[in-house]
């Protein structure tokens, strides 16, 4: 299972992917292996260019797609901590004023 991308790392892999429109287009196309055999593989077997460009653009969709899932899971999960955080400081409130009222009656 791949690791979690933190929030940072998101953003990066977001704005590469928004201002090259590919995060694979700084590489090299893949090429696939040999087949075992000793004579060369027809022709006919190589996907064509446009085939091969649709791939790579649904790759770069699905992986846009993953990395909007994470951002959202990210920006809720700092949402209900930030609700945490807050409901800790009220309480921490409430409990300074019981201590002050506490010491001001007796």
């Amino acid at each position: 299972m791949p690791r979690r991308l933190s929030q940072d790392e998101l953003n990066h892999q977001l704005a590469v992917i928004l201002a090259n429109g590919s995060p694979f287009a700084h590489m090299p196309r893949l090429v696939r292996a040999a087949p075992r055999v000793s004579r060369p593989a027809p022709l006919s077997t190589s996907p064509p260019s446009s085939q091969v460009d649709q791939r790579e653009r649904n790759e770069s969709q699905n992986i846009i797609e993953e990395l909007k899932k994470q951002i959202a899971e990210l920006e809720k999960k700092s949402q209900d901590q930030e609700a945490r955080i807050q409901k800790l400081e009220e309480d921490m409130k409430k409990k300074d004023e019981i201590a002050l009222l506490d010491t001001v009656s007796s």
